[in-house]
């Protein structure tokens, strides 16, 4: 029986540690969806795309049949 009960037992360090404060986790930062649209223009245009032109995978005549042909 002594050998089922050695996997349950916390190391000694492991008790005197302080118990962890819960840290708070900073707010999630909104899906590029829920952001106005010059919002999503900038970050258009810092990943290199002009002002005008929507990028290939945004593109609305391309569908998922076009892409597997």
């Amino acid at each position: 029986m002594e050998n089922n009960f050695k996997f349950f037992r916390q190391p000694r360090a492991f008790k005197n540690q302080p118990r962890i404060k819960k840290i708070q986790q900073p707010q999630a930062k909104p899906s590029q969806k829920n952001q106005p649209r010059a919002a999503q223009k900038k970050t258009l245009k810092k990943r290199g795309f002009a002002e005008g032109e929507t990028p290939f995978f945004e593109q609305s005549h391309i569908t998922q049949a076009n892409l597997l042909q």
